[in-house]
């Protein structure tokens, strides 16, 4: 490695890097990623001349939440996606805001809520998955 003297502008060669070692404290590590407590819809029927609004509850005991992403998946008989739709959501007043739009073009039909990812401040995220917890988005309704 080289490192630049800038006292000398020389360059110096180091084989030992722990002259940059750094100690860190007073700090409170957020290792864990944020709790989804529910969701809802203004509507659930959506057209290209009418957005809706969703809003997710969900709460981070630490650094607290930065957003997220939603994912509804239209669902071939096989189980196969035949669409996709990606929701962001932004923190409007100690909630979770995305609006779901869809444009002239896309294929009409059933969208499957399939994933809801959560982050916090830390860059921690949780995934719920609609094939792995059940309890949380019901196939049918799409929520509980």
């Amino acid at each position: 490695m080289i490192v630049y003297d800038q006292d000398y502008l020389s360059e110096i060669l180091i084989d030992d890097l722990s002259v940059g070692d750094i100690s860190i404290s007073g700090t409170s590590p957020d290792d864990e990623g944020p709790v989804l407590n529910g969701i809802s819809f203004s509507d659930h029927i959506i057209t290209p001349e009418r957005n809706e609004k969703v809003y997710v509850d969900a709460e981070d005991d630490q650094s607290g939440i930065a957003g997220g992403e939603l994912r509804f998946n239209k669902l071939d008989t096989d189980g196969s996606s035949q669409g996709e739709i990606y929701v962001q959501l932004a923190l409007e007043a100690n909630q979770l805001v995305g609006t779901v739009e869809v444009n002239m073009y896309l294929s009409s039909g059933h969208y499957v809520l399939t994933n809801i990812d959560i982050f916090d401040l830390a860059g921690n995220h949780n995934v719920y998955n609609y094939e792995d917890d059940p309890t949380y988005i019901d196939h049918e309704n799409h929520f509980l």
